[in-house]
């Protein structure tokens, strides 16, 4: 039955990101931005799929984001900031076919 699904590589959620950090700096984002800013969030990502025994960006479908997030002790503003830095992680990883959009991933 077709799904959609083509063949989409187990791509591991640091190397995900560390490839995320890698384009950023290839944009011409500022080092210390990426390394501070994106950097906390990707940490705090890998940190706490680890421990939860999440190891592949196939897992990371919407009610386990939601616990992720959910976890956080922001204010509003830093809050809001780091849903934008997700948003960008998770379309970069759309845009290189690692992951289905998430709205796909909810109709299955």
């Amino acid at each position: 039955m077709e799904t959609g699904e083509r063949d989409l590589p187990r791509i591991e959620i640091t190397a995900a990101l560390e490839s995320w950090k890698t384009a950023l700096l290839a944009a011409k984002r500022k080092k210390r931005t990426v390394s501070a800013v994106h950097g906390a969030m990707t940490q705090g990502l890998a940190a706490w799929s680890a421990e939860r025994g999440y190891t592949h960006l196939d897992k990371l479908a919407v009610p386990v984001l939601d616990r992720f997030v959910g976890g956080w002790k922001y204010a509003g503003i830093t809050h809001r900031s780091r849903i934008d830095l997700m948003r960008s992680f998770l379309k970069f990883c759309v845009a290189r076919k690692w992951i289905l959009p998430l709205d796909r991933k909810m109709k299955r």
